[in-house]
């Protein structure tokens, strides 16, 4: 992923990354969540329009400028559905390991913790 952009309006980033992806070019706008939540709670001052295959970046730079721009590199709306698919699969995937880890970790201190208190006290 290549950061193309910041903005100060969240709108604005999500109407350009639409548009990107209208286009062909697979975007991802980050920290909107944070954004929302305002800039005193979260610190997050702007968001980032960022372009997720790195060979798209040059094709999103001149679509930028000049939406005439002919796109080489554009993917089908069945090709981002499917990354996005993909994606998202692969981070509830990583997410969930995670959660199993940590339980697990979770259990084997509390065990341990059990043992030397009831051995020592």
């Amino acid at each position: 992923m290549q950061l193309i952009a910041r903005y100060e309006d969240a709108l604005e980033a999500e109407d350009v990354a639409a548009r990107l992806e209208h286009a062909g070019i697979l975007a991802y706008v980050s920290s909107v969540n944070s954004h929302l939540f305002g800039r005193i709670q979260t610190g997050a001052l702007k968001v980032g329009l960022w372009i997720v295959l790195e060979h798209q970046y040059e094709d999103a730079l001149a679509y930028l400028q000049d939406e005439e721009h002919d796109i080489t590199t554009a993917l089908s709306a069945q090709e981002i559905e499917e990354l996005r698919s993909r994606t998202q699969s692969a981070s509830y995937d990583f997410f969930n390991r995670v959660l199993i880890y940590a339980a697990g970790f979770i259990l084997v201190a509390g065990a341990a913790l059990w043992y030397v208190v009831r051995n020592h006290v």
